[in-house]
């Protein structure tokens, strides 16, 4: 997984960096602009469909075939009421047409994304070969289409064609690889009814959360759009995609070591603990060390790496990756209050720094511009840590699952 994370983030962010060059900060920033707006539909589109059936998978490995067909049933419609929206959204909105034509392209992405959840199979058993696999094919073959776009001199439109080309593939190799599995298990795939209230229950709390969670990551990038102008998108977008880079470590931490954490755990309180107040410190520590090397090397990186049309967002990245270690451990809070299922301990942790997010941004940016939208992520990310120790049933579970108390006489844990 981590060499498949380290490839994608390598293949993507290259592909990612041509288009921003050829593209110039303003119709890169309207191509941001319209991906953020994707994100945040994408969630609606998964309804927390990919987690409960991970944790189904895990829990219940005799009731494979129905966690699967049920969840393949509801990830469809979901995607396609999320098409509907967004398409309902690019008509309705006082946008451009080109934003109005990129929301229309890549709202097919949606309902595509479905086939994706075979590969939760492979995940459950912490068999990340064969989706580490397709995730670097998938990204291969997107990139490589990008590139060619830019290379033929196509502009922003072709681009987004090639995000539909992702998710087919994606979806057609999850689909092929899982055939054999699914035979040899002799898993029958049944839309169990009586599964979809737990479906629904517990995921309306996971898209609540990712929807908070979504917000107050892309949310500034769409209010910078409407109240400043597609070239600033453009500047606070390169920031942000770097950002994004250093993300592959809590998401290769969190991620990747979920089952490992979580299979330990109806054999082993203190084992399930220990690794996750391992896991927490692997988190800070590189959260702070990545801040520093970002602070030490902004000017340089940006220009080195989108050029020197896009220096005038160093003073906002700079910000903005103060950012990291609250993302870090905000990651493993969030991740303890799902395995913990404090759902409202969960919503509550996302939401409210989501609201502070969008209340900071609407009266920041127009009077500090991309800097201001950069200051309400930070103190949005920080107030998750804020949130989760203020609430009494969060800080319980977060307590006893971080801290360990040590008898004096021994050193050793009580």
């Amino acid at each position: 997984m981590l060499a498949a994370r380290l490839f994608t983030m390598g293949v993507s962010f290259f592909a990612m960096v041509i288009i921003a060059r050829a593209l110039g900060p303003s119709n890169f920033g309207e191509l941001d602009y319209v991906l953020a707006i994707i994100s945040i539909l994408s969630i609606i589109a998964n309804f927390g469909t990919t987690e409960l059936l991970y944790r189904g998978l895990i829990k219940h490995p005799e009731r494979r075939g129905a966690f699967l067909g049920t969840a393949l049933g509801l990830r469809l419609i979901m995607g396609v009421l999320a098409e509907i929206l967004l398409i309902l959204f690019a008509y309705l909105s006082p946008i451009d047409t080109i934003s109005r034509t990129l929301l229309v392209i890549l709202s097919i992405t949606l309902p595509l994304g479905t086939l994706g959840l075979f590969g939760q199979i492979f995940m459950a058993e912490a068999r990340s070969k064969i989706p580490s696999i397709i995730t670097m094919i998938g990204w291969t073959v997107a990139a490589g289409a990008k590139i060619l776009v830019i290379a033929l001199g196509k502009g922003v439109i072709w681009i987004a064609l090639t995000y539909i080309l992702e998710q087919t593939v994606y979806g057609v190799l999850y689909f092929v690889c899982s055939r054999d599995f699914v035979r040899t298990h002799a898993l029958t795939l049944s839309f169990d009814r009586h599964l979809v209230p737990q479906f629904l229950k517990t995921g309306s709390a996971i898209l609540l959360a990712s929807v908070f969670t979504i917000i107050y990551v892309r949310i500034d990038q769409i209010f910078i759009r409407h109240f400043l102008d597609a070239a600033s998108v453009g500047f606070y977008s390169a920031g942000v995609r770097l950002v994004e880079v250093a993300n592959i470590v809590p998401t290769i931490l969190v991620i990747g070591l979920y089952p490992a954490i979580l299979g330990v755990r109806n054999d082993s309180e203190d084992e399930y603990k220990r690794r996750t107040r391992f896991q927490f410190a692997l988190l800070a520590v590189s959260g702070f060390l990545i801040t520093i090397l970002c602070l030490a090397l902004a000017h340089p990186l940006i220009a080195l790496i989108f050029g020197n049309a896009f220096i005038a967002g160093v003073p906002a990245f700079r910000i903005y990756a103060l950012s990291i270690p609250f993302i870090f451990i905000g990651a493993q809070i969030i991740n303890i209050l799902y395995t913990e299922d404090l759902r409202r301990s969960l919503i509550a942790t996302t939401g409210i720094p989501a609201c502070i997010n969008i209340i900071l941004n609407i009266f920041w940016i127009p009077a500090y511009g991309i800097i201001g939208a950069s200051w309400a992520t930070l103190i949005s990310f920080a107030s998750v840590i804020v949130v989760a120790f203020w609430g009494s049933h969060s800080r319980r579970a977060l307590m006893d699952t971080l801290y360990t108390r040590y008898d004096p006489a021994t050193s050793r844990p009580a």
